[in-house]
């Protein structure tokens, strides 16, 4: 039969920027606002990570470590999950105890939102170094060497030392833009407000229903047998 169950649900925010995109990407009036389809690319990634191995893995020891006895295979999608309401993101938990289910609603979001901050900062480094990338490179394809030193603010004495530092600073832009999970500077992320233990149960015992249910059958049935002889006489 099926336990009581309580659901308990923290409120974050997720908002993307689209000013920071636009003036990036340079769009044109035409292209914006940006179009369902095209902000799904911005925050699908962040919802990615509620289900990433590496948090999933930070947020078990974190609810360990607070006495509560999860596993792995306790996490699924009917007992843990996103309603996305706009930039209103409900994380959710369910769970047979109320203080669990808030306290994992608290810890599941916690451990993401500190992930998506470490991607974030790595995609920032990412493109930071490609417009360090861009502006040396287009010295150089300008410019004498000398000028294009001077412009880059570089110390370079053969074309072979320029070529090694282009490369070297692409490998560090790879780098980071694998660290970035796609996390992109343009979002952020706010906790609105914290789960809290709920007062009710969204699903109840069955088992108990039903013997409630029988009970107050057996009483009325004692009740009725007890006016019948009231009624003949």
């Amino acid at each position: 039969f099926r336990t009581t169950v309580f659901e308990a649900s923290a409120a974050y925010d997720v908002m993307l920027d689209q000013q920071q995109i636009i003036e990036r990407l340079h769009l044109t009036p035409a292209q914006v606002p940006l179009d369902f389809t095209t902000q799904e690319v911005y925050l699908r990634p962040a919802e990615d990570m509620f289900d990433d191995l590496d948090v999933r893995t930070r947020f078990i020891a974190d609810a360990k470590a607070q006495g509560i006895p999860i596993q792995y295979k306790d996490i699924n999608a009917a007992d843990y999950y996103i309603d996305r309401w706009g930039t209103r993101w409900y994380i959710t938990v369910r769970n047979t105890n109320p203080t669990w289910a808030a306290q994992l609603a608290n810890l599941w979001v916690t451990a993401v939102d500190s992930a998506l901050r470490q991607a974030q900062a790595h995609t920032a480094q990412a493109q930071f170094l490609q417009l360090q990338s861009n502006a040396v490179q287009k010295c150089f394809s300008e410019m004498d060497f000398i000028q294009a030193n001077r412009c880059a603010g570089t110390t370079f004495a053969t074309p072979e030392e320029l070529d090694t530092y282009l490369n070297k600073i692409q490998q560090q832009i790879v780098s980071e833009q694998q660290a970035g999970r796609d996390i992109d500077p343009a979002l952020s992320f706010t906790l609105i407000h914290p789960a809290e233990p709920p007062a009710y149960p969204i699903l109840y015992n069955i088992s108990l229903m039903l013997l409630a249910g029988s009970l107050i059958g057996l009483l009325a049935g004692l009740l009725a047998v007890q006016r019948i002889p009231a009624i003949k006489s």
